[in-house]
């Protein structure tokens, strides 16, 4: 590939083996010139790739949230703890799409995304001031994995459709 970006490569391929249809892939001419002019290129930092890696990262701290939790279920007037990222993500995914914020801003402002620890209130009955509830953190334990691993599948659809797309359709 000397002397062609990856992007480039890509668009060639996308010429050659468009899928589906055996065609050439609208535009790709076009796009195949600002290419190899170095007007565009291949950029994995995509707000795709943010949005999914900001999401895994706060399902990982949520993930070491409950379990901090459940290692002090016997420990007196500890209280329970727990992440919320998921409203703060979609207001400013919605922010985005609905103001056409540039890529460069929007990235920016997804990375810049927080999530809030909170304290859950007191159980009845536990007399030690205790807030874990062991039953209620495994589910949500549960929750946080398969949540975690539906965000890992689907980033690892999108790396295998660009794989598939550079190889050329096979």
């Amino acid at each position: 590939m000397a002397g062609r970006t990856l992007h480039t490569h890509i668009i060639i391929n996308m010429q050659t083996h468009w899928p589906y249809s055996g065609h050439t892939y609208p535009g790709a001419a076009a796009l195949q010139s600002k290419a190899e002019k170095g007007e565009v290129g291949l950029n994995l930092n995509s707000v795709y790739n943010t949005a999914m890696e900001k999401a895994m990262s706060a399902l990982w701290e949520r993930q070491q949230t409950i379990s901090h939790n459940i290692a002090n279920e016997d420990t007196p007037g500890y209280k329970a703890k727990r992440i919320e990222f998921e409203s703060m993500l979609k207001t400013e995914m919605d922010s985005i799409l609905r103001n056409s914020v540039p890529k460069r801003e929007s990235i920016s402002r997804l990375r810049n995304t927080t999530t809030r620890e909170y304290e859950l209130g007191g159980l009845a009955g536990r007399v030690d001031g205790n807030s874990v509830d062991l039953d209620s953190e495994y589910i949500e334990m549960a929750r946080t994995r398969y949540q975690y691993y539906a965000l890992e599948q689907k980033v690892a659809g999108h790396y295998t459709n660009l794989k598939y797309v550079i190889n050329g359709g096979r």
